[in-house]
C-alpha cells in the first residue's frame, strides 16, 4: 500500500467503500472519501481524513 492509492475500507457497522490513503502509520491507515481528496487537490489543500485499523484495509482497488 502507498500514499495515493485506493483501497477498499470495512467502515462501522460492517459496510465497505472505497477511500484514498493520506497516511500509513504503525497501527492505523489514514484515509478519506474520493470526493475529499479530489477537491483537496483542485484547491491545493491537505486532504482531511480518518484513521482505521490496519485490518479493516481490505484490498487495494486500483
Amino acid at each position: 500500500m502507498i500514499v495515493g492509492e485506493r483501497v477498499s475500507v470495512k467502515l462501522y457497522g460492517g459496510e465497505t467503500a472505497y477511500r484514498r490513503i493520506l497516511a500509513i502509520r504503525e497501527k492505523t491507515i489514514v484515509v478519506c472519501a474520493e470526493e475529499e481528496y479530489e477537491r483537496a487537490h483542485l484547491v491545493g489543500e491537505m486532504p482531511s481524513g480518518l484513521g482505521f485499523p490496519k485490518e479493516d484495509i481490505l484490498e487495494s482497488a486500483s
